[in-house]
Order: structure tokens, then sequence, then C-alpha cells
């Protein structure tokens, strides 16, 4: 269980650090692990508001980039700050398609927009980054449904699970991990129900949602779909969806007219093996090094990850061995040491959708790879390829290429091997991509982790 008391704040992306773990336990990255545990951890809340502008002036994504689409599939425009705040933040995947155009609604005096699956309002008056707000659709869905079981408070959270004080419920399993990686609290908002059966499915209630369980469609990013409530709120509401007529001089929605650069990339990485349990970061080092060009310190793969190895340890920011194996410092040193150019840092992300988009750009634009922390602070992973999303390099990618240096065997006691040169959907990849172990010391204590370009080095 983790326990969650956060109201609606925003929080800093990346953070500062020092804390002991125990034997290959949680944190100890490439330590061959024990059982799978979950983490402690206090919510870090999404940096939402990149380019949230009032919906009538022109802030474009890109200067090169429409402010104003079309969607023919329901006849409706997206304009100016309500296009770049759907664009990053989840799309039609999160929102869908716009049912109405943006009006001024004569009951809250706010300029409004229905989604299939929100409603977004323009609060002038609020805080910067905070003047699009979603319209408490789940909330508004259930309030004569509060005396019901599943939404009464519960006591005693299952283990695994996040609890949220202020509501007295819990989010687990699928829908823990679908609400973490696609915006959490600013997008989601706290749940306020149980998950229970509804309509042939297993749903769960939010302040701005209802999640629905798909298990005909495990293993995809479909498992966990979101019930159209803008849609249901705009019939009720009996707003005007009519259609409007396409016009010339505006484009058709297309995610790659929001992309600066190439919608897919993949580095022409050269695989190399760990050599021993322990030598995961040395192998993704080792690998992101030969892709340079760079002289590698030996000659066969085991001198090679030896040196690197011998170095990280010898530049392992103050922890031991028990501490970290090795720390993220400590690998984004070694890249420094043998490439020489001071240009890869570590850091510790609050939220994954900040890490997403550092992943986006270090290998779309910076054209270099990313080491990803995975499984619980256990193991680092090569990532050397993405398929950009409509949030372009700004946000997550839909997809990324993974090297997985273990070959020693099928498993890592009870985490899967990844493979090499394998494809992972966004939604699934972040089942592994997640917060490091609370048991490890510093500031990659409960955070996502990566080493990359452009990065500072934290300790």
């Amino acid at each position: 269980m983790r326990m969650n008391g956060l109201g609606d704040s925003l929080s800093t992306n990346v953070t500062d650090r020092k804390t002991p773990h125990g034997s290959i336990a949680p944190g100890l990255a490439c330590a061959k692990p024990g059982p799978a545990s979950w983490r402690w951890f206090a919510i870090g809340l999404i940096l939402m508001f990149i380019l949230a502008a009032f919906p009538g002036s022109a802030a474009a994504a890109a200067s090169s980039a429409p402010d104003r689409v079309y969607f023919p599939e329901t006849g409706h425009y997206l304009s100016f700050g309500f296009l770049d705040y759907w664009r990053l933040h989840g799309d039609l995947a999160v929102f869908g398609y716009p049912l109405t155009e943006e009006f001024r609604d004569p009951t809250t005096g706010l300029t409004t927009q229905y989604f299939e699956r929100a409603v977004f309002e323009w609060h002038p008056d609020a805080p910067t980054g905070w003047q699009i707000q979603l319209r408490r659709l789940g909330a508004d869905r259930v309030s004569a449904r509060l005396s019901e079981a599943a939404f009464q408070p519960i006591s005693n959270p299952n283990a695994g699970c996040d609890f949220f004080a202020a509501t007295g419920h819990q989010i687990c399993n699928h829908f823990l991990n679908y609400w973490e990686s696609n915006g959490a609290l600013p997008i989601f908002g706290y749940p306020l129900s149980e998950p229970f059966t509804e309509n042939g499915y297993i749903v769960q209630y939010f302040e701005r949602a209802r999640f629905e369980w798909h298990p005909e469609n495990a293993g995809t990013p479909y498992e966990v779909l979101l019930g159209q409530l803008g849609r249901d709120a705009a019939n009720s509401s009996q707003v005007n969806q009519q259609a409007k007529p396409a016009s010339s001089t505006t484009p058709n929605y297309a995610p790659e007219l929001f992309t600066t650069g190439p919608l897919a990339v993949d580095l022409p990485v050269t695989f190399h093996a760990q050599q021993d349990p322990d030598w995961c970061d040395p192998a993704d080092v080792q690998m992101w090094l030969d892709l340079n060009g760079t002289a590698l310190p030996g000659s066969s793969d085991s001198e090679i990850q030896g040196n690197i190895w011998n170095y990280e340890i010898a530049n392992n920011d103050g922890f031991t061995l028990a501490e970290w194996h090795a720390s993220p410092y400590a690998v984004a040193s070694a890249l420094n040491a043998f490439s020489g150019v001071n240009g890869v840092g570590d850091a510790a992300f609050d939220n994954i959708h900040d890490a997403g988009a550092v992943i986006s750009r270090s290998i779309a634009t910076d054209q270099q790879p990313v080491i990803a922390l995975v499984d619980n602070g256990t193991h680092y992973v090569l990532l050397t390829g993405v398929t950009l999303g409509p949030g372009g390099i700004d946000a997550p990618p839909k997809s990324v290429t993974v090297y997985d240096p273990w070959t020693l065997s099928a498993n890592r006691g009870d985490f899967p091997a990844m493979g090499q040169g394998t494809t992972w959907d966004w939604v699934t990849f972040s089942t592994r991509f997640d917060r490091d172990s609370t048991a490890d010391p510093g500031i990659w204590s409960g955070n996502w982790v990566l080493i990359a370009t452009g990065l500072p080095l934290g300790y």
C-alpha cells in the first residue's frame, strides 16, 4: 500500500539527494532481484501546462505548426490553447474527438468545449498554468450514488495500491498504471470509488473520468479505456453538437503536423550482452560509446565492461555497493569520462510525463540513446528508438525501442528479460519503467530515473 494525501498542487520535475537498502533489494541496479516489491511514495504531479494559452490567442506548439485543426470524424475545430492542451496531455486516447466548437457556457460564463471524454474550461482568473481546467465529470456523474457500497471510503487499503486519504479510496493494478502513465491527479483527479462491475465491465470512477478494464484487450494499450463521460454530458446538457463544414484554409488533424523532426527514430546500435550479473550499466555504456565511435577501454566485452564497472565503483558518489550497484551518477560519470565529453547527466523525475519527454527529445533530436532505470530500481536498459506521439518531443513517445543487456537467463529473478531491439508501446513500457525503490538512497529514491544528454549530474 502506498499512502497519498496530496492536493491538486504542482511539484517540480527534478529532485535532490541521500538513504540505504539491503541485500539486492529494491534498488541494487543490475544485481539479481528478489521478489518484486511495491514502493511507498508521495505522488509527484504532472507539470501540465507547457503551452496552455487562452483559447483565443495565438500560441502554437511550434512556429510551423497550425494553431487550428479540423476533425472530419465529428465535424469540429480545435484551436490555440485548447489544441495545445489536448495534444500535450493525452490527445485522442484520453480526451477523444471534439463534439462542439468553443462557446461561452451561459451557466458558468466560461469558454468551454466538449470532447468525448472530457469538457475543457478556460478560467481566466486562475494562476498561470491553471487557466485550462477539466470539468469534474466523474464527480457530477456519481453525485447521487455516494451511498452505494463501491463509493464508501475504505479503512484497509490493499498492499501494492495507492491510497488517497482525501477521498478514502485506492487505485490498484492496471488502473494504477494507467492513472500514473496518462496524467495522474491533474488529469483524472482522485478516485471516488473502488472498482466494481458496471455494464459488464470492471470500472472505477475518478473526479474527472471513469476507467474501464477491458481484459479482451490484454497486452495492448487498450486494456484500460475511458468512458465517454463528455459525450454523455453533452447529450444531457443539450449543447449544440452540429457539425461545421471543413475549411480550405484549416488542415485536418494529423499528429505529424506538430512534429519538428522525424516521427520515428531508431539509432543503429550494436548489441553487447552484459558479461556479469552486475554489469547491465557497463553494457549499456559500452553500446552507447560504440554507437558514437568512441574508443572502448579494452578489446573484449568482458574487459571493456570490467573497466567501465571499475570506474563506476570508484566514482559512485560515495555510496557503497550495498547501497548502489551502481548509482545513476556513476553511470553518467562513466559515459562522460570515456567519451571525453561532459554532455551526459542523470536526473530523478517526480512524474513519468516529464521523463518521457526527455526520452523523446534525447533520441529524436539529440540522436543519442537514453539509459532508463527499470524494475523498481534493479536494472538499467538502453533505449535507442522512439516513435513520437502528437506531443512530439515535448511529450512521451508512442513507443520506445529497448535493448536489455541481460541474456543470462529468461528472467532476472521475477522480471522477464526485455529483449534486444524490441519495441514497447509507452503504456506497456511504463509497467517496467517505474519509480526507483524508496529504499534506495539519494535523489533517485521514489522517482523515475534517466541517464541522458542535456541533464545535470545529480548526487
